[in-house]
């Protein structure tokens, strides 16, 4: 827990500004709670977001307000964010399934590629996939 702890931190520096360059272009911001939505209910990774929203608020003097939004394997989240105005104040905090739904569904109701750009890696979790021991 400890390396992850420590890893999380650095991703959050980073991403919170450490780039000095790109911290002086952008200096202002936020100048107001800036909201990041996840997209499964509290647990998981709501607890990954919750963890880099306060030290982000800590860091950049603003609230990030977690906003749950759960359903449809992350559709009705990443939906809201698509619709959000594109000013840098609603943020999603997507996972494996937001990318895998473009692969699924046929009809969503945004577009993966054009509605969204990514920003950086907060974290990685490892899946592993089991079986009954008595199967071959």
């Amino acid at each position: 827990m400890r390396k992850f702890c420590v890893a999380l931190a650095a991703v959050v520096q980073l991403g919170a500004g450490a780039n000095a360059p790109a911290a002086d272009l952008h200096a202002d911001y936020p100048q107001r709670p800036v909201r990041f939505i996840v997209l499964f209910p509290p647990g998981g990774s709501d607890t990954v977001a919750r963890l880099f929203g306060q030290r982000a608020a800590d860091r950049l003097g603003q609230p990030f307000v977690i906003d749950n939004r759960p359903g449809a394997a992350g559709v009705i989240g990443a939906d809201i964010a698509a619709k959000s105005p594109p000013d840098g104040y609603t943020l999603l905090f997507a996972t494996a399934s937001f990318a895998m739904n473009s692969a699924w569904e046929r009809k969503l109701p945004y577009d993966a590629i054009r509605d969204f750009t990514a920003i950086g890696l907060l974290a990685y979790t490892p899946f592993m996939l089991t079986v009954h021991p008595t199967l071959p």
